[in-house]
Order: C-alpha cells, then sequence, then structure tokens
C-alpha cells in the first residue's frame, strides 16, 4: 500500500512538473525559457531512484519522448501498456532483478538494453561518487573507471537510438573493458538468477 501511495505521490508531482515545464518545452510556447533553444525532434528522460520512476512516467505520458534511462530506478509497477520507447536499465549491484524490473522489461516492445554494474551501489550513478571518493562502491573496476563506463553505455545507447548511428560494439555484448558490467540485450531475458 505504501509503495501505492508513492507511486501516486510522484505521478502527482511528476504530472505538476511535466505540465509547467516538460510540455510547454516539448510545444515550444512562450511559457518556456528553453523555446527554440533544444533539438526537439531527439528528446530523452532519465532519472536515477524514485527519478527512474518519473522517467517511465514521462515515456507513458508523451510519444515526443524518444527515449529513456532508468538509472537504478525504482519500478514498482509496469507501464499501462507496451512501450515502444527505447529504454536503458542502467542497475547498481543487482544479485537478481526485481518483479517489478521484470514485468517492465517484458512491457518493452522497443529497443531495450540492461547495464548491471557488479557490487556497485545504489549511489554509484550519482554525484557522490566524486564528491565522497572511495565511500561509494562502484565494483572492482574502481570509480573512475566505472564512471567512464556509465558514460560510455548512456552514450551508445543514445547514440543509436536518438541520433540513429549504428549500435556501437558496447551493446552487443560484454566488455573486456569494464568486466564489472552485465550487459542484458533486447533479445536475452531479464531473469531472476
Amino acid at each position: 500500500m505504501c509503495r501505492r501511495i508513492v507511486w501516486i505521490k510522484l505521478q502527482s508531482r511528476f504530472e505538476l512538473v511535466y505540465r509547467q515545464i516538460v510540455k510547454p518545452t516539448i510545444d515550444e510556447t512562450a511559457l518556456s525559457p528553453f523555446v527554440g533553444k533544444l533539438e526537439l525532434s531527439h528528446i530523452a528522460l532519465g532519472g536515477h531512484s524514485l527519478g527512474g520512476m518519473a522517467t517511465l512516467l514521462g515515456i507513458e505520458a508523451d510519444a515526443r519522448i524518444k527515449a529513456g534511462i532508468i538509472l537504478d530506478g525504482v519500478v514498482p509497477e509496469p507501464p499501462a501498456k507496451p512501450l515502444t520507447t527505447a529504454v536503458l536499465l542502467l542497475a547498481a549491484g543487482r544479485e537478481q532483478w526485481s518483479d517489478g524490473e521484470l514485468q517492465l522489461w517484458s512491457h518493452l516492445r522497443g529497443p531495450r538494453f540492461a547495464v548491471n554494474f557488479r557490487a556497485a551501489e545504489h549511489l554509484t550513478p550519482t554525484d557522490l561518487v566524486w564528491l565522497a571518493k572511495g565511500a561509494i562502491k562502484t565494483g572492482t573496476i574502481g570509480s573512475e573507471k566505472t564512471i567512464a563506463a556509465i558514460r560510455d553505455y548512456i552514450a551508445a545507447f543514445l547514440d543509436a537510438n536518438l541520433r540513429g548511428q549504428p549500435q556501437d560494439s558496447l551493446l552487443n555484448g560484454p566488455s573486456g573493458e569494464f568486466p564489472d558490467v552485465e550487459l542484458i540485450t533486447p533479445l536475452q531475458p531479464l531473469s531472476h538468477k
């Protein structure tokens, strides 16, 4: 029940922010300071933790959002309908995928990738890796290489799904450069281990 209340509150907050900032920007109305300053035919939305849940709400709410990046996000329930939007699930230290993540994976009909940073913790894809050097577990490849891997996986995903570039080899299978990173490609099932 508590998760449902959080979901409803987040959905209400997202809808307020969406109506006041995101939608006016996308619609290019005079209400947004970003009008005329953004490339609106290639929109991606991303968020960490509860922001991952907001990302799901965003890609459900507006078909103009072409890609979603969920950074170790909270996924309490699957989307109401299957999504054709490209989605990158970036997880930190998953030993087992949650039921919500498994259901989401089965509802994704567009390009989808899951990237798991083994032995990392929830705060790994945040600024705390820099601000609290050494305090955040990033796996055996260390913080600098983990940050580079996060950047590279997100860039490869966006290049392929927003810019129409050929898919980077990083999204094709295991990487020798980032041995702590497990990649699940679109054709592979996301499953409990």
